[in-house]
Formats: C-alpha cells, structure tokens, sequence
C-alpha cells in the first residue's frame, strides 16, 4: 500500500479546494503547535477498511464557514449543521482520494466531528503518515493520513 506524500496530499486537496472556492489556499512548511491545534474544528474519516488508517482535518472555524458558504453558493446565513455538513463531506472526498491513491476500495465512510479533547488526548499517538498545513487568507487548515486508534470505539 503506498501511502501519498505531504506534497501529493497537499495537490488533492488543492484540486478539491478549487471545485467549491475561490478563496487562495498556499502551502505552508510549519507544522501546527499545540496551541494552533486547540483552536480548530477536528474531522475524521476512515482511508481504510482493513486497518486504523484515517484522514484527520482540522480547520479554522472562520475558513470553515467560508468554504460552507462557497460550497453552498454563497448562501450568507450558514449554520453549524451547515458546516458540519460540508467540512465532513470535504474529509470524506479526501478519504476517497486517499483510498484511490492507494488502490484501496473502500465503502462510503461516515465523517465524525471530534471534540478538542478527543483530538488532543490522542494526538500524540497517531503516527503520521503524511501531514500538511495549508492556510487560506492567514486561516489555518490541517489534514494528515494517520495510523492509529483514535479512541472512539472503533477503526477510525
């Protein structure tokens, strides 16, 4: 199983982003420090069926909003099911991107909204795959292919 790299996550994502926003995205080279990580809304999503790898995303919740408007059509009242709708869909579209990179066929996965302790407790446990931050008019948006037991009763 070939897992994809940093840059040919950051790529799939990139092409995804383009399909719903206008909003500018760039790669960013730093990693998020705690403190970063504690202010993002936290997204997983299984990238495979046989094993504990998922696709963790954590978003500014400002660029949350915007990218919900965007996929919306622009709609300006969006709410937090809005939101959990769309960045949960956007988590599931990478998952599949991931699967087809690495020539898995796996069902429609389930995202699932984490809480910030469900994220911070299990954290340091993940191995990561491949990681990127990217950020959208200075917004921070982190996703990452992990391996591991995320802690919530079951293979995420």
């Amino acid at each position: 199983m070939t897992t994809p790299n940093s840059e040919q996550l950051y790529r799939a994502v990139e092409v995804l982003w383009q399909c719903y926003t206008q909003a500018p995205m760039s790669y960013c080279k730093e990693k998020p420090d705690a403190d970063m990580r504690v202010g993002l809304r936290w997204f997983s999503c299984n990238a495979a069926g046989a094993d504990n790898r998922a696709i963790l995303l954590g978003i500014d919740p400002e660029l949350a909003s915007t990218l919900t408007r965007d996929m919306f059509g622009g709609h300006d009242q969006v709410t937090a099911a809005n939101v959990l709708d769309a960045i949960g869909e956007m988590a599931n579209i990478i998952a599949g991107s991931v699967n087809t990179f690495e020539g898995l066929e796996v069902g429609l996965q389930v995202p699932i909204k984490l809480e910030d302790d469900q994220v911070m407790r299990c954290f340091a446990d993940l191995e990561l795959l491949a990681d990127v931050l990217i950020e959208s008019n200075g917004l921070p948006c982190y996703l990452a292919i992990t391996d591991g037991d995320l802690g919530l009763g079951g293979k995420h």
